[in-house]
């Protein structure tokens, strides 16, 4: 995957995870699930910043707002309340960090730009700490 490509599939994916986040942080009935949408506001909304940072100084445009898979994800657990959101938003958490961890792990090894490249080895650890903790909440809501 070309560096632009993943630069503009972790800008998505980042702002989604504040968007759920905050709507998790509002909505989650459990108060795992609130500590864990607010986790997410505060860490990726700072992994945020810096992609946005470094993707301004290689003059990569990011998407300004989600794509459609992600628009989808947000207006179905919008709909939800209650033990049914929480399990929603578990999902969609363990799911997204999934498939977030094996873009960063492969731009860490095969990116070519060497900020990009820096900016995923550092992230992936925090992407992989999110995994274990919401992998930890879903055996929790059973």
């Amino acid at each position: 995957m070309a560096d632009t490509a993943f630069a503009a599939k972790e800008a998505v994916g980042g702002m989604a995870e504040v968007a759920l986040g905050k709507m998790a942080a509002a909505k989650g009935a459990d108060s795992k699930v609130k500590d864990f949408g607010k986790m997410m506001v505060m860490d990726h909304g700072k992994a945020n910043a810096e992609l946005m940072t470094i993707a301004k100084g290689k003059h990569i445009a990011l998407p300004a707002g989600l794509d459609a898979e992600h628009q989808a994800k947000s207006d179905s657990l919008s709909k939800l309340s209650g033990k049914g959101f929480d399990k929603a938003y578990v999902d969609a958490m363990i799911d997204g960090h999934k498939k977030t961890l094996s873009l960063m792990q492969a731009e860490a090894s095969n990116g070519k730009d060497a900020e990009l490249k820096a900016f995923a080895g550092k992230t992936a650890p925090v992407v992989q700490h999110h995994l274990e903790e919401i992998q930890k909440i879903h055996d929790g809501l059973k």
